[in-house]
């Protein structure tokens, strides 16, 4: 499915490992050049060695995003650097384990745990030019925990 992504820049939080590692591949692939702002540096390589080898595009800027001004100037040099940036996926999240996301399999209707790609696609699809009319959305990922039973 063509999503209207190819030559287009995404910023990526969080965009090395696990959700942010999905996503980057699925945007990568999509046609985005995909910037992946990352604590962890060479995570965050690997994961751009890994777009760039199926011939998606992806550059590393190494910034803890808590410290303001290295966001911003890490923003401007994408700016300046890759091009403007159309996408921002906030998916930075925290470290350590989350016990109710473990036993999630048992509580959700779905009986299933979520994999990356799971939101990754979804997230993909509300970048793209298909939900040009879906603005502003927050991804609420819970495998229909909160749906009657």
């Amino acid at each position: 499915m063509e999503l209207g992504l190819d030559g287009t820049v995404a910023i990526v939080t969080g965009g090395a490992s696990n959700i942010g590692r999905a996503i980057t591949h699925e945007l990568g692939a999509a046609g985005a050049t995909v910037a992946t702002f990352d604590r962890d540096v060479d995570q965050a390589r690997r994961t751009a060695a890994e777009v760039e080898a199926t011939d998606g595009s992806a550059v590393v800027y190494g910034i803890d995003l808590t410290d303001l001004d290295a966001t911003q100037a890490a923003v401007a040099e994408v700016e300046t650097g890759v091009g403007p940036v159309r996408t921002l996926v906030n998916n930075v999240g925290w470290n350590g384990r989350a016990k109710f996301f473990l036993d999630m399999e048992a509580a959700t209707p779905l009986r299933r745990r979520p994999e990356a790609v799971d939101i990754a696609w979804t997230v993909a699809f509300l970048v793209s030019e298909r939900a040009r009319m879906l603005t502003g959305q927050v991804l609420s990922v819970s495998g229909g925990f909160n749906m009657p039973r």
